[in-house]
């Protein structure tokens, strides 16, 4: 999967769960994340990879750009 698809597939996921999504947009023909079981996959697949890490209870992005700054 390409990092932008990961990164759209992160931002859908943020926000379904943060409720800021309904079911019939999480559907639309636009979205490659059709249903909540394909969502709970890509966010998974994300979690393995280090995209995502939860903070405070709530799923966040990983700032790839703070890690190399770090590591600098």
């Amino acid at each position: 999967m390409k990092r932008a698809e990961k990164v759209q597939n992160q931002v859908l996921f943020l926000l379904a769960s943060e409720g800021d999504l309904t079911s019939n947009q999480l559907a639309s023909p636009s979205n490659p994340v059709t249903s909540i079981g394909e969502m709970t996959m890509a966010v998974d697949e994300l979690r393995k990879d280090g995209e995502i890490e939860k903070i405070n209870g709530k799923w966040s992005l990983v700032d790839d750009e703070a890690d190399n700054a770090d590591a600098a």
